[in-house]
């Protein structure tokens, strides 16, 4: 992981409201597969939210009550806010390819398109099946 060291001119334009966790910032992040830009907070409003290092927070109207992990991009999203409890999609069940019959695949937060595609298409191999879901 690049080593960084919070500076401050990476906040720009940003109102903060309540408790606000933010990282270090200093590097940059890609966008798309070439064109790379600095990390930071830029003309948002964040309330009750951490915000990881590395990460871009762009133009965005309100962030309320979110976690934006490590080298996250959110921009434009408007208004993203969360209110209660929550598991962040933990144990969600989601079929996949509901027209070829049910693949239901229970998502973690971490999970990443490759390991989805996985366990949809092995629905049948009961070893891999069972590392998936003691992972």
């Amino acid at each position: 992981a690049e080593n960084r060291k919070f500076d401050p001119s990476r906040i720009v334009r940003c109102q903060f409201q309540g408790k606000v966790i933010i990282g270090s910032f200093g590097g940059k992040v890609t966008i798309e597969s070439s064109l790379e830009v600095a990390d930071g907070c830029y003309d948002s409003i964040i309330i009750d939210s951490v915000i990881g290092s590395g990460s871009l927070v762009r133009s965005n109207q309100i962030i309320s009550k979110t976690w934006i992990g490590t080298g996250a991009v959110v921009i434009g999203c408007g208004i993203i806010s969360c209110s209660g409890e929550t598991s962040f999609a933990n144990g969600v069940s989601i079929p996949v390819g509901p027209e070829t019959g049910d693949r239901a695949v229970s998502c973690y937060v971490t999970m990443n398109l490759d390991v989805a595609a996985f366990v949809a298409c092995n629905r049948g191999d009961a070893a891999a099946l069972t590392q998936f879901t003691s992972a």
